[in-house]
């Protein structure tokens, strides 16, 4: 009987530390998700144009180092034929997703 005992208490308490466990690290996946969610909604509000500078010269440095950054909006995007295009076809012309006179605007 106390050897039953025993052990059934120890499943309970194995039980209880896993679901304390789960609760744990469930409620600091949530906490990480919101934290997240805020990073991306000030990501979006985000305007270079706006960001405050302490030294006015270093705005240029910033702007062509954020531009570096996402270079690859500046350059066509990248496609591949899934057929053998046809000899008739015209080739079209290839435009950046986003040009360099919008983003100096």
């Amino acid at each position: 009987d106390t050897v039953v005992a025993l052990l059934s208490a120890s499943e309970d308490a194995a039980l209880s530390l896993y679901v304390l466990f789960g609760f744990l690290y469930a409620a600091f996946c949530f906490h990480k998700l919101q934290g997240h969610k805020h990073m991306l909604d000030q990501m979006f509000t985000f305007d270079l144009r706006n960001a405050k500078c302490t030294f006015e010269e270093d705005r240029a440095v910033i702007e062509e180092l954020v531009l570096n950054l996402f270079d690859e909006a500046l350059e066509p995007p990248i496609r591949v034929a899934f057929e053998a295009p046809d000899a008739d076809a015209e080739e079209e012309d290839q435009e950046p997703l986003i040009s360099l006179e919008s983003l100096r605007a």
